[in-house]
């Protein structure tokens, strides 16, 4: 399973960082992660420059039209964003065609991009007029001369429409579809950072089978930790960012920006034996009273965590870039285990993965260590755990197929 790097706001030093290193990662670039003061050449440089430093680092370019109403100038500058006509009747015809050829002929022509991400807008309701417009974008992409490459197909559905009965007409649809991929941002069930609905994962698990059983390439963008549980599944990447909010999608942000403005309100650390989050206040009382062995893994970039008995006295060291690259870390070699292993054996392997979670969890717990507002709570952990079990026990013999 491939790791790519979902540019968020200031990322551009970090994804040319990591291209250095040739390491062959996944880059995911994005209208909204620029600068105002920026044009859209900034992000075809950004794409040279990746590319110069790494040939074999694979680009994409994720188009943005979420929401065709949007007000900020930085993603309505790129050539393909014209919403004049959006929902009139020419827009939802022949409109919606010519916006999805121009975003491809853009990613060919500027980018040089090594597979082409099809845009899609936002929907919380499976409904005709939103059916019709991606079945338009699909076609008006498909219409682009430059056929060498993997097409993914944008699906971008809020939690609604996951559980709604239409949700497996819909992927029954994409089945059926001649795109090659889908690239999936989901906004999940009532804005959660980590998702405590069972339904809804299931629900998730079930589409992502019957798409890997039909041959389709899946990116999950917009990812996070818990969404590693999709490799089960066997979904080819999953993309993730610096800041929350390219860990788990919210298309409000497309509407009205602040991200020039983000408020640091203190230093965090993720833990990849708990999949929490803590501050180093927190690391102080647990390391003090001799619980240090139960958080980690140690790498090279959190070490100097746990070096000290107390964290916080070395907050200053403790920078926004090492709190990123560490939580890349445990995702990147996450997704490069998985890779290695067949992908019907990935679902048993992630039911025990997050069993061995909820073990340290409560490991901590016994020893009076509270979860705080980014720990993986034990309803996360339940809903993650019945999801896969249910689907384990629904779909063997498709998992055994993947």
């Amino acid at each position: 399973m491939k790791f790519y790097l979902q540019q968020g706001y200031g990322m551009m030093a970090l994804n040319e960082e990591y291209a250095e290193s040739k390491k062959n990662y996944g880059f995911i670039l994005s209208p909204r992660s620029l600068n105002k003061r920026h044009t859209i050449d900034r992000i075809s440089e950004h794409a040279k420059i990746l590319k110069k430093k790494d040939s074999d680092s694979e680009i994409l370019f994720d188009p943005q039209f979420y929401q065709p109403r949007t007000n900020l100038d930085k993603i309505r500058q790129f050539p393909y964003f014209d919403t004049d006509d959006f929902y009139t009747q020419e827009f939802v015809g022949d409109g919606a065609k010519k916006l999805s050829l121009a975003a491809i002929n853009f990613q060919e022509l500027n980018l040089n991009v090594d597979s082409y991400i099809i845009p899609g807008i936002y929907t919380n309701s499976i409904n005709d007029d939103w059916l019709e417009i991606f079945d338009n974008f699909l076609d008006g992409a498909l219409n682009s001369p430059y056929n060498s490459k993997v097409y993914y197909q944008t699906i971008s559905l809020g939690a609604d429409a996951v559980l709604s009965s239409d949700f497996y007409d819909f992927i029954g649809q994409c089945v059926l579809s001649p795109v090659e991929g889908f690239y999936i941002v989901l906004k999940k069930p009532e804005g959660t950072y980590l998702i405590q609905d069972s339904l809804y994962l299931y629900k998730l698990l079930d589409a992502f089978i019957s798409l890997k059983l039909a041959n389709k390439k899946i990116i999950l963008g917009y990812a996070n930790h818990q969404d590693l549980m999709f490799a089960g599944a066997g979904i080819d990447g999953l993309a993730t960012g610096n800041y929350q909010n390219v860990r788990s999608f919210d298309p409000s942000i497309f509407i009205d920006s602040n991200e020039d403005d983000i408020k640091r309100k203190g230093k965090w650390y993720f833990d990849g034996k708990t999949l929490s989050e803590y501050k180093l206040q927190e690391l102080d009382l647990a390391f003090s009273r001799g619980l240090k062995s139960l958080f980690g893994p140690i790498n090279d970039f959190n070490k100097i965590l746990f070096n000290t008995d107390r964290p916080s006295n070395i907050e200053i060291n403790w920078t926004e870039k090492l709190s990123f690259k560490n939580y890349f870390k445990f995702i990147e070699d996450t997704c490069n285990y998985l890779g290695m292993k067949k992908t019907n054996e990935r679902m048993n392997f992630i039911y025990d993965f997050f069993k061995e979670i909820e073990s340290n969890v409560n490991n901590l717990s016994s020893s009076g260590f509270r979860q705080r507002t980014k720990g993986f709570s034990s309803d996360a952990s339940e809903a993650t755990l019945d999801a896969i079990s249910s689907i384990l026990s629904d779909r063997t013999f498709d998992i055994n197929q993947l």
